[in-house]
């Protein structure tokens, strides 16, 4: 066969495959002559001289028509049936195959990731056999799922245990140094607090309401400005209402931005209060978790504007694991520019996707019917266990005779027993007395309602404490959502959320009053504190058993393992240590030599066991996603993926929402106002997608206890 080439489009190259593939028409005595062929449109036009032996009788793609349809400009495509195809679809996702979607009885697909997915009862059982009673089954299920928990652990664990921020929470050594540098940065905001909040009283009868909004922003920027490391004079002139005339560099500044014209019509919006700390940020919405924190702060240095960076801890992102940061930048003009060149920069091979932090305002309110003397009462309850719990977890106001489990374990017992000023006497508070019982009457429907009552002494107790979680623990109560790095943020104080005003809807025209309904009380208390619980509320512990079954591992049997697997017997009388390569004539010798000559190696082995431990006993330690596939009951499933509950560690997860208004966690990236979703009815309730698939449940499975 010949091959003749005879003009090739200088668009693309044809491939040795390619003609390779022409070659397989092994026709003698008969010339195949390449016309033409474009990349672009992946077709390639062909004269095949006419020939019948390609028409659409014999197989062919042309129905007799002869070189692809006859015009060699028309270049149309068709399939084997002589029809033209569907318009093409480079960026459409394929159907997914039954395979995908399938019960889990398939074997096709990638036998690892298959390993990976735990299996159900009836899976399981169809694995070893009926042949055992149902009680043997569920013992050997249970079995099977703890095994398969350890393993994913332990799988996870590997993976990550080289990377900065899981060796800061749970390395036996580096944890300590990380745990030491948080304590030293809430000791500072604990001294903060008591200047301006204890000593000077800024806040002494000032309520979180609404109506106090600038009195309470006042007092926190200058807040702010202190752990900033502002002088006390500068602040009291702020403080005092003195102004202060801009410094050289904020002249300079400010001529530049009038002399940008376009850049002082995109951020003109007037800024009505005076600041003392202009900080401006940048937000990485996708850092890998393998990045450490001086990587960032080594490309940022370069710039003279740069103030530091901070990472969060990772999350999920979908089934990628991946970290948030945040670049503090002093007032820059030249900022946006900053922000375009991150993201040129590729990190480990991954983009940044840089974003720039819009000014948002830091007083946000929630429904003022929380006011509510009921609402308040747990309200008390639940900040005094959140201040019972961060100051024993940061070393405030501690007791050392009282453990971490005793503390942990019962918090409302804890309470009683602490030290700190702010909890003395709160059980008084706590008691429902017959005096604050509030008026019920009924209404047309039948729907109980109470008068909202206001107790000034529990609101302005339930505030301290509020105030106390937001400064000293970065803990923002109403919004149940704890800072972990707010120091390395924008904002050292950024969000607060404080009560509103009532609502006017539940106004009572006649008497002025507010009317609220019962139900309303009990879904919020009930709801909130379910979000108190997953998002900031952890007080739970892993018990040595849990731990066992999770994989616990003993430092002595590592060490023992580690010297087994570097004494190596050569051959009889002959010992090899398998560190240093010194040949011994007794393996007793060899143990002996790698304790006085290794010693570094087999404590780096102890404490490899201890880091693992640290790693189980975390009952919020981050773990493979996989292995929760399998969920005990549908709510459970549905109430994760709700957003009305934030996830662990969460900055921003697309559009949480406080009773004020639809604004992201620090502005990130500036979506200040999202839309609703689309099966929303406009309040915390999101109605079911009618299209999401039907998950369904093993009925067949014992209980799920892990």
């Amino acid at each position: 066969m010949n091959l003749k080439v005879t003009k090739i489009n200088t668009s693309g190259k044809m491939s040795d495959d390619s003609i390779k593939a022409f070659s397989e028409y092994n026709k003698p005595e008969e010339d195949i002559t390449l016309d033409n062929y474009t990349l672009w449109h992946r077709t390639i036009t062909i004269d095949m001289n006419d020939s019948e032996e390609f028409g659409f009788n014999n197989g062919g793609m042309d129905n007799n028509r002869g070189g692809y349809g006859g015009n060699f400009h028309d270049r149309r495509s068709f399939n084997n049936y002589g029809k033209r195809p569907g318009p093409r679809n480079d960026f459409g996702f394929s159907k997914r195959s039954r395979i995908d979607n399938g019960d889990g009885n398939n074997d096709a697909g990638n036998g690892e990731s298959a390993a990976h997915v735990m299996m159900t009862y009836k899976q399981f059982v169809n694995t070893i056999g009926d042949e055992a009673s149902e009680e043997e089954l569920q013992q050997k299920y249970n079995e099977y799922k703890d095994k398969f928990k350890a393993d994913s652990l332990n799988r996870f664990f590997q993976e990550h245990k080289d990377e900065e921020w899981f060796r800061q929470k749970y390395h036996p050594e580096e944890s300590k140094q990380f745990k030491e540098k948080k304590k030293e940065l809430v000791q500072h905001r604990f001294e903060v607090y008591q200047q301006y909040i204890v000593d000077r009283g800024l806040l002494d009868g000032v309520t979180l309401d609404v109506q106090n909004s600038d009195q309470i922003d006042k007092v926190f920027e200058a807040m702010v400005a202190k752990l900033e490391g502002l002088s006390d004079e500068v602040i009291d002139k702020y403080l005092n209402g003195e102004t202060e005339e801009e410094g050289d560099e904020n002249k300079e500044i400010t001529e530049e931005k009038e002399d940008d014209q376009e850049e002082k019509a995109e951020e003109k919006a007037p800024k009505d209060k005076k600041t003392l700390v202009k900080y401006a940020g940048i937000f990485l919405r996708s850092v890998a978790p393998n990045i450490t924190v001086s990587e960032i702060d080594e490309i940022c240095k370069k710039y003279d504007s740069f103030v530091r960076v901070g990472l969060s801890d990772p999350m999920y992102d979908g089934k990628k694991l991946v970290k948030k940061g945040w670049v503090t930048l002093k007032e820059d003009p030249h900022v946006k520019n900053i922000c375009w060149q991150l993201n040129t920069v590729r990190v480990r091979d991954t983009e940044l996707s840089a974003i720039l932090n819009k000014d948002v305002a830091r007083i946000r309110t929630v429904n003022g019917m929380i006011a509510h003397n009921k609402i308040a009462r747990n309200d008390l309850k639940q900040a005094a266990k959140l201040v019972t719990l961060y100051d024993r977890k940061m070393g405030l106001y501690y007791d050392e005779n009282q453990t971490d489990e005793e503390i942990f374990t019962n918090l409302e017992f804890a309470i009683v027993n602490s030290k700190n000023p702010l909890l003395k006497d709160i059980t008084d508070l706590l008691i429902e007395e017959g005096c604050l019982i509030d008026e019920v009457e009924e209404n047309d429907n039948g729907n109980s309602r109470s008068t909202l009552t206001r107790d000034e002494q529990l609101l302005q107790r339930l505030d301290k404490l509020i105030v106390y979680l937001r400064i000293v623990h970065s803990l923002d109560y109403y919004f149940a959502t704890l800072f972990p790095i707010e120091d390395s943020m924008p904002s050292k104080c950024g969000v607060l959320h404080i009560r509103a005003e009532p609502m006017q809807q539940f106004k009572n025209a006649e008497t002025g009053s507010y009317n609220i309904v019962d139900s309303f009380i009990d879904n919020h208390i009930k709801d909130f504190n379910v979000k108190l619980a997953n998002n900031v509320l952890h007080s739970g512990i892993v018990t040595e058993e849990e731990m066992i079954k999770l994989g616990k591992k003993d430092a002595a049997t590592e060490e023992e393992n580690f010297i087994n697997a570097n004494c190596i017997e050569l051959q009889p009388g002959k010992w090899l240590c398998e560190l240093s390569g010194k040949k011994f004539k007794n393996a007793d010798f060899v143990k002996k030599h790698l304790r006085t000559k290794h010693q570094d190696k087999i404590d780096e082995a102890r404490a490899s066991a201890d880091f693992y431990n640290n790693y189980i006993s975390d009952p919020r330690r981050l773990q493979d996603p996989e292995q929760t596939g399998i969920q005990s009951d549908n709510d459970q499933r549905n109430f994760q993926n709700n957003p009305r509950f934030g996830r662990q560690n969460n900055w921003n997860d697309g559009g949480r929402r406080s009773y004020g208004g639809n604004r992201n966690f620090y502005n990130n990236g500036g979506n200040f106002n999202e839309r609703q979703p689309r099966f929303s009815d406009g309040g915390e309730h999101i109605r079911r997608d009618p299209r999401q698939p039907v998950i369904y449940r093993d009925l067949d499975a014992p209980e799920d206890n892990f």
